[in-house]
């Protein structure tokens, strides 16, 4: 947006109860989408910028800005007064009686939901921690998204908007056959509670291709059509970007904790031995059974890491192997997929002193390969989230879904 200097305000919301819905959305002609789309994706703009955009008279876009500020779902936020003589000019968004989406973050150690605005403003969040010793992670998922329920409530009811579309983003093989999971059904009855409008459409995603999402539009992959994003934490994943969409297959495609190991003489691979062993339980496992590193009982990986980069020998040589092992399964994605550049996030993989043992075993095993770390950290997932709910429900919008 051309930036102005004061925005005076006006008259305040008018609740959605209110609004003058006898122009539904689907009464939108292509003019009225077009500007209702530019300002979905400026947050803040004014008709000349808008007639600019489009290549459209401004007679033309003051009637469509007119049948829009009708239906509610673009208001005006005051007028910008700049520096030249020319007359103030109205500031319009995208109102937030049109709806908004909620992104919500199923992670091993917390719940993280935010509720975001059609143009893609923060409209406010809130998390709750799962604690470390429960038992059954996805039972404290549930709790904890239950709990955040009256939170979201009081941000919703603060901006006198609707829920329109909800994205979750969880740990979990995401089947085309199974849209609701069953054991997400109390995620989805909590949303449903919300105030709602009538379209409502939840989607789960993956947590790590959510992740691997942020990280191709804000993150380190930003102008890379193709890559893939490696997530080393709890858990492990892999979000594959080609060509600019991500890979899906019939809904598991990614699942990297699937893959077979141990390989060897006597052994036999077992079902998600592969996690087991490089996510940070088995990491912290294996440095528990050393007698050159003392633990104290409440030592996690980042203290690990940062007495390798110290370093200490016993927790230097421990990460060392643990960036080799690493390397061996990303060198496993590169000869299937060879996606030019491995991004690796989670709170494993992010650290950058994995880096150099990590690209060693990829350039042994297969070939040489762009590594990076990812550059959005434990935010990643629920960016992802964001923009995938933030999108669907534009669309829905556009569509007449109003």
């Amino acid at each position: 947006m051309t930036a102005v200097d004061q925005v005076v305000e006006r008259a305040p919301r008018r609740p959605p109860e209110d609004r003058d819905a006898t122009q539904p959305a689907s009464a939108l002609n292509e003019t009225e989408r077009a500007i209702l789309a530019q300002i979905m994706g400026a947050q803040t703009t004014m008709r000349s910028e808008i007639s600019a955009r489009l290549s459209v008279s401004k007679a033309t876009i003051s009637a469509g800005m007119k049948r829009l500020l009708t239906a509610g779902l673009v208001t005006e936020l005051g007028v910008a007064h700049g520096g030249g003589l020319g007359r103030p000019a109205g500031v319009y968004r995208v109102s937030e009686q049109a709806g908004c989406c909620l992104a919500i973050d199923l992670g091993t150690t917390r719940v993280w939901v935010r509720v975001i605005a059609l143009d893609g403003r923060i409209l406010g969040e809130a998390q709750e921690k799962i604690r470390a010793s429960s038992a059954d992670v996805s039972k404290g998922q549930l709790r904890a998204a239950r709990k955040l329920t009256a939170e979201i409530r009081s941000i919703l009811d603060e901006h006198q908007t609707r829920v329109r579309g909800c994205v979750i983003a969880a740990p979990v093989k995401v089947s085309l056959d199974t849209p609701e999971p069953p054991r997400l059904a109390p995620v989805f009855e909590a949303v449903r509670a919300l105030p709602t409008t009538p379209d409502l459409a939840i989607t789960v995603e993956n947590n790590v291709n959510c992740a691997a999402i942020a990280e191709g539009q804000e993150g380190v992959a930003q102008g890379r059509a193709t890559f893939a994003y490696l997530q080393v934490g709890v858990k492990i994943g892999l979000g594959f970007v080609y060509e600019g969409r991500l890979l899906r297959g019939r809904g598991g495609a990614g699942e990297v904790a699937c893959l077979p190991y141990p390989w060897g003489t006597g052994t036999r691979p077992t079902h998600l031995a592969l996690e087991h062993h490089i996510g940070s339980a088995g990491l912290l496992a294996r440095a528990r059974a050393r007698d050159d590193i003392p633990m104290a009982p409440r030592t996690d990986v980042a203290a690990l890491f940062a007495r390798a980069a110290q370093g200490e020998p016993g927790p230097r040589e421990l990460v060392a192997a643990h960036a080799r092992e690493i390397g061996e399964a990303a060198a496993a994605i590169v000869a299937l997929l060879d996606p030019g550049l491995i991004v690796l996030g989670g709170g494993v993989g992010s650290n950058p002193i994995l880096l150099r043992g990590v690209r060693h075993e990829i350039r042994r095993l297969a070939w040489d390969t762009e590594l990076a770390n990812g550059r959005l950290g434990s935010d990643a997932t629920i960016i992802g989230a964001s923009r995938l709910a933030t999108e669907a429900a534009r669309r829905a919008v556009l569509a007449g879904g109003y």
